[in-house]
Formats: C-alpha cells, sequence, structure tokens
C-alpha cells in the first residue's frame, strides 16, 4: 500500500500553517486539488489548519486515493506567495515553499505527463519502424510483381497486370483512386485525384514508344472534361520526343511517366507522392509534360 513518507507528510503540514494565514484561502486551495469537502466538512470550524492537513492526509490513505495526493503535492510545488495573502511572516513562507520543491525536486503531476508523453513518443516510434518496415515489404513484393510481369512485354496480359500494379502503389500510398472503367463513350485506365485535380490514367505497354496518334486521343480524351480534369500518361517505354514537344505548350493538361519514373518507386529511392509533385511543378511552372525525376 502507497503512503506519504514522513519528511514530506511534515513539510506538507508545515506549510498549510505557515503559508495560508486566511482560512478561506486554505480551502480553496483544498478545492483546487479537488479535496472532497466530505474529507473536513464534518470538523470544528475553528480547527487548526495543519490540523485539516494531517485529516485530509489519512483520508486520502485510507481511500488510496492517490490521484488526490498527487494534486496537493502539485499545486504546492506550484504555489506562489505574496504580501497579498496576509501571511505574518512572508519570507519564511517563501523559503518553505522552496524547501519543498527541493526536497520534491519535480511536479509529480507534470513527471507523470512527461513519463506518458514519452511512453507514447516510444509506442509511436515502434510503430512507424514497422509501418516502415511493412511499407518496404509491400514495395518488394511490387517490385517482384514488376519483374514478372516484363517477362510478358508487349502482350494484353501484362498491360492488364501492370494497370493493378499501378493502382496497388496508389493504394499503397493512401491516394484516392479509382480502378479502370468503361463509359457509354470510351475506356479509362482508372483514375486518381492528386491536390485540386483528378487525374484520368492512360497506361501503354507496346514494344515501341507512345507518340504522336497516343497523345492526340489522349488529349482529346482530357479536353472534353472539367478544368479541374488532367490526363496521367504512364509509358512504359518511354515517349516520342516530337510528341513530347508538341504537346507541351498552349496550357498542357498532361503529366507523363515512364518506366524508370516507376523504379524509382519500386526500389523504394522515392514516393508516387514526390514523383508526381515533381512532374506537376514542372507542368505548371515550365509548361513540360515531361520531365525525369531528380531524386
Amino acid at each position: 500500500m502507497k503512503s506519504l513518507e514522513y519528511s514530506t507528510k511534515k513539510l506538507l503540514i508545515d506549510i498549510s500553517r505557515i503559508c495560508f494565514w486566511y482560512r478561506k484561502n486554505f480551502y480553496s486551495f483544498l478545492d483546487s486539488c479537488k479535496i472532497p469537502k466530505t474529507f473536513y466538512s464534518h470538523l470544528w470550524k475553528d480547527i487548526y489548519k495543519q490540523d485539516i492537513m494531517c485529516i485530509v492526509f489519512e483520508a486520502i490513505e485510507r481511500q488510496q486515493k492517490w490521484d488526490l495526493l498527487d494534486n496537493i503535492i502539485s499545486n504546492i510545488y506550484k504555489l506562489k506567495v505574496t504580501n497579498s495573502d496576509g501571511l505574518p511572516d512572508l519570507k519564511r513562507a517563501t523559503e518553505i515553499l522552496q524547501e519543498f520543491r527541493n526536497h520534491i525536486w519535480n511536479d509529480p503531476i507534470e513527471k507523470e505527463i512527461q513519463k506518458r508523453n514519452s511512453a507514447q513518443s516510444r509506442i509511436e516510434y515502434e510503430k512507424s519502424i514497422e509501418d516502415n518496415k511493412s511499407r518496404k515489404d509491400k514495395i518488394e513484393k511490387l517490385k517482384n510483381r514488376f519483374i514478372e510481369i516484363q517477362k510478358n512485354i508487349g502482350t494484353q496480359r501484362a498491360w492488364y497486370e501492370l494497370e493493378i500494379l499501378f493502382f496497388d502503389l496508389l493504394t499503397l500510398e493512401w491516394f484516392e483512386c479509382h480502378p479502370p472503367y468503361r463509359t457509354d463513350h470510351e475506356q479509362i485506365d482508372g483514375s486518381f485525384k492528386y491536390e485540386k485535380f483528378d487525374y484520368i490514367v492512360e497506361i501503354k505497354w507496346t514494344t515501341q514508344q507512345a507518340g504522336q496518334n497516343e497523345f492526340s486521343i489522349f488529349d482529346w480524351k482530357i479536353r472534353g472534361k472539367w478544368q479541374s480534369t488532367r490526363g496521367f500518361f504512364f509509358s512504359i517505354n518511354w515517349f516520342i520526343e516530337a510528341s513530347i514537344q508538341k504537346y507541351s505548350w498552349d496550357s498542357p493538361r498532361i503529366v507523363c511517366m515512364d518506366w524508370s519514373d516507376l523504379y524509382f518507386c519500386l526500389e523504394n529511392r522515392a514516393i508516387f507522392h514526390d514523383i508526381i509533385q515533381h512532374k506537376v511543378d514542372a507542368l505548371v511552372r515550365k509548361w513540360q509534360i515531361y520531365c525525369k525525376p531528380n531524386f
């Protein structure tokens, strides 16, 4: 069973006598410590303040209300006395409060808060390590899947599996995204949201570089939608330079990504968020629909 050591108890009792001249101040102090009035309301009104404190301690120890004890110690630790308190010996009151602080060393409630914060920080740190390891494991699995997909380059199966892998990557990085879908007029390879824009995805995995024809069709899809819609053109085998130049003017709305950009993510050298941010910056500031990452 926990109890208050004698030296600490004696200091607190002396403080109740020396640092509280007005009885109403002493009762206000007990209220601030959340001491139930039932602990002392039955006592004679003219009983000494130090005797009231002794009875309060007895009730705390009997009922094991250790949080109340910490409240008393913490509030005494923070207590300041001034001339307005009407104390006959302000100097002695100040000295005994400092003596108490030196004896206790730390505010128990602040110490407990720091302890809990430290424990919470450790929990969060350990969780971040676990989350990071989990992410690395998942990225590694995506990379292995991509290596397997490459064995079927240029086939319908490879294109389909690449679509799934791409959106698995977006999901892993907490992007709001939607898998491929078809409207009455067109096939959409999926979409995702980044900042205030919706990005319609176009994925090409052919043995040839994406060129004029592919850009023309995709640009037509984008131009027919709201200004808040952009295109995200993902071509494994890069792009024909002339097509890049042609569509990098007149308020471009397409962002391009190739095999090397994807591999930055799958090798855990960059996250997709950084990739798309770098490319969008180039689109907005330089009207470049295609740029290499500088990670």
